[in-house]
């Protein structure tokens, strides 16, 4: 019989957010690779390895973590620039860690940093069949701006105006 490794969690959970620092990359690509997997069937991690390593040498990606108990159990990457403005590029959490905060402080994160840059809003797409996530942005805010077809699936542009 196999037994199912089962997360403890704190009696007051309290997520953390903090920068990336290198001794996340291997959980970040871990993380990420389930949930690319979770949505398209097929692991991808080359492409996020790519951009861990870009956001070591350009200035306009950040990648935060949260950790819980001292364990990374959710990041996001996002861009701040000008031209293109702030966008979410990828938010991912562990699922045993689900529904305790962690991508609500991380979504906080970027809020915050693209108000004190003077960012306006915060752009994010999604694929239209990731319902969840679709409805979790909508609840924290953001809106539809465009839907645009890519070779096999539609994604959802959506955007949260900031507070001035």
């Amino acid at each position: 019989m196999q037994s199912q490794q089962q997360h403890s969690l704190p009696t007051a959970i309290c997520p953390i957010v903090r920068l990336y620092k290198p001794v996340d990359y291997q959980a970040i690509l871990a993380l990420a690779g389930k949930e690319h997997q979770a949505l398209y069937d097929t692991p991808q991690a080359d492409m996020h390895a790519f951009i861990i390593d870009m956001a070591t040498y350009n200035p306009e990606i950040t990648i935060k973590v949260v950790e819980i108990d001292h364990r990374m159990c959710a990041f996001i990457i996002y861009t701040l620039n000008r031209y293109s403005g702030a966008r979410i590029n990828y938010l991912a959490v562990e699922p045993s860690m689900r529904n305790f905060g962690c991508a609500g402080a991380l979504l906080s994160a970027i809020c915050e940093h693209a108000q004190q840059e003077e960012y306006e809003s915060v752009i994010v797409s999604v694929i239209e069949t990731n319902n969840k996530a679709i409805a979790w942005y909508v609840k924290r805010g953001f809106t539809l701006i465009q839907k645009q077809y890519d070779a096999e699936t539609e994604i959802i542009y959506l955007e949260k105006v900031l507070e001035r």
